[in-house]
């Protein structure tokens, strides 16, 4: 079965426009099907001067790639300032190690109500593959499906789950109220990971996505999605790795990937020009 349409939701200010790009060039490459991108975003500089939404000549060049494998794509800018502040104004977690913008996936339910199925992504992840397999997984009756996180597993418990790449069955989420409980914990709890754990807290019913969709150490066979997320490395000592997807000089000689060297040559290629405009 081929899905003509995917609903992909990401979130962040205009400091993730290097990672949306990167992110954007490696799902055209795998994928052909029509993409309607939401992206959250609102400005925040009145709490922090580098809180600053995403622009919309940002939306229409990052839109424009999209365009290249299916000119019915589209980008859509969602300003969650109101009703975010509305919410979350007085939580705890406003200031922690994460920003606000990560608890913006939370307010999902703000999305049009015909909107039945998403995937939210990380803005840190990479394609391997067509996405188009994780869409079309059957999560009725689930809230939403993702996969084991790597680290949670050790220091938290097996049913701990990554928060990166999540596939949100919405009409699950309404009727069991599962975002407005979520950020319920957001405002009262303070919570070392924030909206992951508030969603591991609070899920009632979950699925568990095959790991490929979201490879959180070192590639694997069938990898599908790569993320690029913080992890923890044991040799030659103790210490942690915080290697992004448009770091270009990490992934090659930390992380000695090269499985996308063509996607970041294309990448360095145009954000070269588009920073020089």
């Amino acid at each position: 079965m081929c899905v003509m349409k995917i609903n992909l939701l990401m979130c962040g200010n205009d400091k993730v426009f290097d990672g949306i790009l990167v992110e954007l060039l490696s799902l055209v490459k795998h994928c052909k099907n029509e993409i309607n991108l939401y992206i959250m975003t609102m400005d925040l500089t009145d709490i922090n001067p580098k809180f600053a939404s995403i622009k919309e000549k940002d939306r229409k060049y990052l839109e424009d790639v999209l365009k290249l494998a299916n000119k019915e794509s589209t980008i859509t800018l969602v300003d969650m300032r109101e009703a975010f502040l509305n919410e979350m104004k007085d939580s705890p977690n406003m200031m922690n190690f994460y920003t606000p913008y990560t608890m913006l996936r939370l307010f999902a339910d703000y999305l049009p109500i015909d909107i039945h199925k998403i995937i939210y992504f990380d803005v840190d992840l990479m394609m391997l593959g067509d996405i188009t397999s994780l869409y079309e997984i059957n999560i009725n009756g689930f809230e939403y499906g993702a996969a084991y996180d790597v680290l949670g597993r050790y220091f938290i418990g097996n049913y701990y789950q990554n928060a990166g790449v999540i596939l949100f069955n919405l009409d699950e989420c309404r009727k069991t109220k599962f975002f407005e409980n979520c950020r319920y914990k957001c405002l009262y709890e303070k919570m070392a990971f924030l909206d992951q754990d508030a969603m591991n807290r609070t899920v009632k019913n979950r699925y568990f996505i095959p790991y490929t969709y979201n490879v959180q150490r070192n590639m694997k066979k069938g990898t599908v999605i790569k993320h690029f997320c913080k992890t923890i490395r044991w040799l030659p000592f103790y210490h942690t790795a915080n290697i992004k997807s448009w770091n270009v000089e990490g992934i090659h000689e930390t992380l000695k990937l090269h499985e996308f060297d063509d996607i970041l040559e294309d990448y360095q290629n145009r954000i070269n020009k588009y920073r020089a405009k």
